[in-house]
């Protein structure tokens, strides 16, 4: 079969609430303009100086930066996730996985969420960033409150985790200090170490990044696993081509990605005023970019609804684009990679299970999803 001929239409209805990417609900963004269309976004994108990244009323180390104090951050962070530290990572997070995977095999109706998705990307972050597996029961529970807490709206509640998780940190960077040269040589240690512009960085700022790259990676990456076992299991006809030619593995998880994507949308605010649509926005318009909304767009994506394998690479904002794409992407790309191939080296086939609940808006992937690994 050839892969630039090859489509498979999906049921994108059972996916999110943007199948009609164009014409999308609008309380589902109070108080913001949706941005919908792919040229648009990539062009707000690449725009710094009409539209700013830094919405958030706490400090976050780099995504929330604008030029010039963006850039030294990020050249900062980077080497974390050169192709070295992956590669030399990559056994590490081969043996989570078949660890995980192994004690969930042949048992039938298996629970992706709890037994799967969350708990191997916990354990990689645990892994990859120095801390002690005890922690992880620990970032669980925090996980699971904080997404209570950001369904209810509930600002005690979303402020009480945000705490809880800087509580976590500190604990790290503060045992580390303590040990001084006795410390652990691992990424938090070396994290701890680093100068911005020739002043060591802050607790706050550690605490920052370390939080990019733990909650915001626990949310978009358990929803990832879910949405690509899931998308196998519905598909079995992908789900073959994927064992037959593994070399297009990576092919293929962006594109499921780009169909159900595991991160709905992302922000900006207007710096002037700027044209959109017909209208001027006053400055400080708040903006949502919807990702499944541009990664669906059909002027950009031909049949957007359905999986094809010869899509344009350098279109999909799976990643994002420009100066904020995700750093974390290397590592996000290999610990999908690593999972996918030992799932198929140990399990022969996917299979749709009893249960089934998406998640709700604004959450993505899937609340509760069973399925049979056979």
């Amino acid at each position: 079969m050839s892969h630039s001929t090859h489509i498979t239409h999906t049921t994108p209805e059972a996916f999110d609430p943007f199948i009609h990417a164009q014409t999308p609900a609008p309380d589902l963004f109070p108080g913001t303009v949706p941005i919908l269309n792919h040229k648009e976004m990539v062009a707000i994108l690449a725009d710094h100086e009409r539209y700013s990244n830094a919405v958030s009323q706490h400090l976050s180390v780099p995504n929330g930066m604008d030029p010039p104090e963006h850039g030294p951050f990020r050249k900062l962070i980077e080497p974390y996730f050169s192709a070295s530290r992956m590669q030399d990572f990559e056994p590490a997070c081969r043996d989570i996985a078949k660890r995980l995977i192994a004690s969930c095999a042949k048992q039938g109706d298996t629970d992706i969420m709890r037994e799967l998705a969350t708990p191997y990307v916990l354990q990689i972050q645990c892994a990859w960033m120095g801390w002690p597996q005890e922690i992880h029961d620990d970032l669980w529970q925090w996980w699971q409150e904080s997404r209570k807490a950001m369904k209810t709206g509930d600002r005690n509640r979303i402020k009480q985790q945000a705490d809880h998780f800087t509580a976590m940190v500190q604990t790290q960077i503060d045992e580390r200090r303590q040990l001084g040269e006795n410390a652990p040589q691992d990424l938090t240690t070396e994290l701890m170490k680093e100068q911005v512009n020739g002043k060591p960085l802050s607790d706050d700022e550690i605490i920052s990044i370390l939080r990019n790259w733990t909650a915001g990676e626990v949310g978009t990456l358990s929803a990832s696993v879910a949405i690509i076992l899931h998308f196998c299991a519905e598909h079995p006809d992908i789900q073959n081509e994927i064992r037959q030619h593994p070399a297009q593995l990576e092919t293929a998880i962006d594109e499921i990605l780009r169909l159900h994507a595991p991160l709905l949308t992302n922000r900006r605010v207007t710096r002037c005023p700027v044209e959109h649509a017909g209208t001027t926005l006053p400055e400080n318009t708040k903006l949502t970019l919807v990702w499944q909304a541009a990664n669906r767009d059909p002027e950009t994506f031909p049949c957007p609804h359905a999986f094809k394998w010869d899509r344009d690479p350098d279109q999909n904002l799976l990643w994002g684009k420009g100066i904020h794409v995700c750093p974390g992407a290397p590592l996000a790309k290999l610990q999908l990679r690593m999972f996918m191939e030992e799932l198929f080296t140990q399990i022969q086939s996917i299979h749709p299970g009893k249960i089934y609940q998406p998640a709700s808006f604004p959450e993505t992937g899937f609340e509760a999803l069973f399925l049979q690994l056979t």
